[in-house]
Formats: structure tokens, C-alpha cells, sequence
């Protein structure tokens, strides 16, 4: 399927700034209708046959330039139930490469190319999400030093105590990406991701970018989930200095 705009029969396409769908040809704004998939993975706008993978679930044609979305593979246990819809454009996303990266060392010198630039394209990646809850047990020892004058001496006192901590932690929406596609230490390095702009799922929110479905199950998934609860944990007491007993 494909979002085409009623006034001038253009694609709309979702505008991550405005948060509305605009058509690129007039800007109109809204004035969207959904074109349901006749034949698969056949184009709607031009009738060309789109070549894709078996993960791809939005991409553009790549003759008429039409942002088309794969009705058949986003059925049944394959729909997403939430997004994180993108908050910036393709224009600004090229402006901050720009800014941060123009005149760094070590970089590929046709990193910040204008062909480079221009092939710039968002895609959404899919997760899975984990709640979970953690026991944590730790020992350690605290010290309290006191120190005071008597005369001619400097006293110091020092108290140690033995501490002993037992709690759970619960984690709600663990990510992990589900895509073999997408190499999971790079994909780490994007946490944390703002959830106060998650929400349910909408088909629109493909229109004008690339997606895919997920090619990993969520059972094969549980043990990376687990490894970050883990590291999450253990950052959370490093921030309070303490010392577990191994």
C-alpha cells in the first residue's frame, strides 16, 4: 500500500517535525488516502515489480520514487504493536552530520559528501521488549573515620561496618533489536532511547522512510536481555560505590 494525496494525487509521506502526514509534491497537509495493496510487491502508483528482501517492509521504488508498504508482511504476529516515530527530517539529520562531523579526523573522506549525504535514508529497526525482574544480594563493608584533637595528638577514629543488601529490580522495556541485519554493538550505542514518545503503532509512520520486519525470535533473544538487566544492575551499584562480595 501507499499513502497518496487526494488534492493533487501525489505520495504523503510522515513529516517527523509537523507529526502530520504531507504530500511532496503540493505540501498539502493531511490530505491523505490509503491505496491498499492489489498485487504483491508490485508498485501502486506505476505498476512496476519492486525488488526486495523477505525482511523489507517499507521502502521506496525505486522508479517513481513512491514510499510503498508491504501490506502482507505486516499481518498477525509480524505488526508492530508500539513505534518510536522519528523526531527529526532527512534535512536536518544531514545538518547535524554536517556540524559534528565535517571537520573530523580519521573519517572516510566521502563521509560528508553531497552524493553521500543525498543517499541519506531513515529506517526503522525492529525490537523486541522486555519487562523483568532482578534479585540483587551484595556484601560489603562501609567505613565512618573521625578525627579530633587532644592536646598535642591527632586522634583518628575508624568504624567499619558490614553491609548487607538484598532488593529487587524491575526493568520495563528491556530493547533488544531483532534484526540479523543490524550489528547489535552498534545498535547498543543508540540506547537510551526517549520512551516518552512511544505509542502505538501506525501504518502511516513508515510513509517516507524504510522498515523491516523482524528475522529473530524473541525466545532466541531472552539472553541478551538478560546480559543488559545485568549491566544495568551492576551500573546501578557502581554509582553508589559499593562492594560486592564474589
Amino acid at each position: 500500500m501507499f499513502y497518496r494525496c487526494k488534492d493533487c494525487g501525489g505520495n504523503a509521506v510522515y513529516d517527523p517535525k509537523k507529526k502530520k502526514m504531507v504530500c511532496e509534491s503540493c505540501g498539502n497537509e493531511e490530505t491523505q488516502e490509503k491505496i491498499p495493496q492489489e498485487k504483491l510487491h508490485i508498485c501502486n502508483n506505476c505498476g512496476a515489480e519492486i525488488e526486495s528482501k523477505k525482511t523489507d517492509l517499507a521502502l521506496k521504488c525505486p522508479y517513481c520514487g513512491t514510499y510503498v508498504i508491504f501490506e502482507d508482511r505486516m499481518k498477525e504476529e509480524y505488526k508492530p504493536d508500539l513505534a518510536l516515530p522519528f523526531v527529526i527530517d532527512r534535512k536536518e539529520a544531514i545538518e547535524i552530520i554536517r556540524k559534528n562531523f565535517a571537520k573530523k579526523m580519521f573519517i572516510p573522506k566521502d563521509f560528508c559528501s553531497t552524493s553521500s549525504l543525498e543517499s541519506l535514508q531513515g529506517r526503522y529497526v525492529p525490537f523486541w521488549m522486555y519487562d523483568m525482574e532482578t534479585h540483587v544480594h551484595f556484601e560489603g563493608e562501609g567505613r565512618k573515620i573521625r578525627t579530633w584533637t587532644e592536646g598535642d595528638y591527632d586522634c583518628t577514629e575508624t568504624s567499619i561496618y558490614r553491609l548487607v543488601r538484598d532488593f529487587n529490580v524491575n526493568y520495563d522495556k528491556i530493547p533488544v533489536d531483532a534484526s540479523k541485519n543490524m550489528p547489535d554493538e552498534k545498535m547498543d550505542l543508540v540506547e537510551p532511547y526517549k520512551y516518552a514518545a512511544l505509542g502505538k503503532f501506525r501504518s502511516k509512520y513508515l510513509s517516507g522512510f524504510q522498515a523491516e520486519i523482524y528475522d529473530e525470535n524473541k525466545e532466541e533473544l531472552l539472553p541478551r536481555a538478560q546480559k543488559k538487566a545485568k549491566k544495568y544492575t551492576e551500573g546501578y551499584l557502581d554509582e553508589y560505590n559499593i562492594v560486592i562480595a564474589v
